[in-house]
């Protein structure tokens, strides 16, 4: 039987706010199969960026991550997550 590993996961629209985003920070230090993680309108603020910049710090296979829509990520929290995405040095793309 082969392992099945899910590559790409959109959940847009899903109301996860900081507390989902803080999860997903978590999963994301230790994953290594997500690709593309699409957390669109979710409510997520600046307490959840910030989780999922120091993730993107640890995390390797991630590739792109888009946080767009009616998120409430203020300039700092953005700031933090593209100074993440610049240590990826082109390997992670940004989506705000």
């Amino acid at each position: 039987m082969t392992k099945q590993v899910v590559k790409e996961l959109r959940l847009h629209e899903n109301s996860i706010g900081n507390k989902g985003a803080n999860a997903f920070a978590a999963v994301l230090c230790t994953n290594a199969t997500l690709q593309v993680l699409v957390l669109d309108s979710n409510s997520i603020g600046a307490e959840g960026a910030v989780a999922m910049a120091e993730a993107l710090k640890i995390n390797l296979t991630l590739m792109t991550l888009k946080m767009g829509g009616t998120n409430n990520v203020d300039e700092h929290s953005k700031s933090k997550l593209r100074d993440a995405v610049q240590g990826k040095k082109g390997r992670l793309r940004l989506i705000f």
